[in-house]
């Protein structure tokens, strides 16, 4: 959490706050120990801010949020909580809701309650559980309460590949559901119509 109150400085001097803290947000996905230990997140943060995403649907999320006064977002890694601490923030100081989903049990890295609340992300989100540790987010895998609240969501960002694989065939993506994750293979970038290394945000 070192590299916070930098970033809390980045988006105060930013007059594109919103889109800048998606793109913090997408940055931290690089920290995946299940596929690669080697990583800069400095170096991952720079990049993310200064390309941007390679396809990009945010006016389109702009458009769905101003209609919603609640956002759910689907969390990805542990170690990226921090910085979708920062895209919460941001999305609760312009009045919405905040629901953060996390895994309800330990699978690779992936960010579950215990690590959502060491960053107080319950102090900005209401903090569920999806009551699974399935890779991503299968509507049929996750508990009751979980499914109904992403059905059930007028606009939710999804985080990571794991939870794009198991949603982007679910009637649910079409036009609420934006996913925001670094391509880390070349079978997903074709599915999302992207490249190896890109990040993106974007919706059905």
């Amino acid at each position: 959490m070192s590299c916070t109150p930098g970033l809390k400085d980045y988006l105060n001097s930013s007059n594109k706050r919103l889109n800048d803290a998606l793109k913090i947000a997408v940055a931290g996905n690089v920290i995946d120990l299940g596929i690669n230990r080697n990583f800069d997140i400095n170096a991952s943060l720079k990049n993310s801010l200064r390309v941007g995403f390679a396809k990009d649907d945010f006016r389109r999320f702009k458009e769905k949020l101003d209609q919603e006064d609640q956002v759910v977002i689907l969390g990805d890694n542990a170690g990226e909580i921090v910085f979708d601490k920062l895209l919460a923030e941001e999305l609760s100081a312009m009045g919405k809701k905040i629901t953060y989903l996390v895994k309800g049990g330990p699978i690779l890295n992936d960010a579950t309650r215990a690590d959502a609340l060491q960053v107080g992300m319950d102090q900005i989100a209401r903090v569920v559980t999806t009551g699974s540790n399935h890779l991503g987010a299968p509507l049929a895998e996750i508990s009751e309460e979980a499914a109904g609240i992403l059905q059930k969501a007028g606009l939710v960002i999804s985080k990571g590949q794991a939870n794009f694989e198991s949603l982007e065939h679910e009637e649910i993506a079409n036009g609420k559901v934006f996913f925001l994750l670094k391509i880390k293979c070349e079978c997903v970038g074709i599915t999302a119509g992207s490249k190896f290394g890109d990040i993106v945000f974007f919706t059905r």
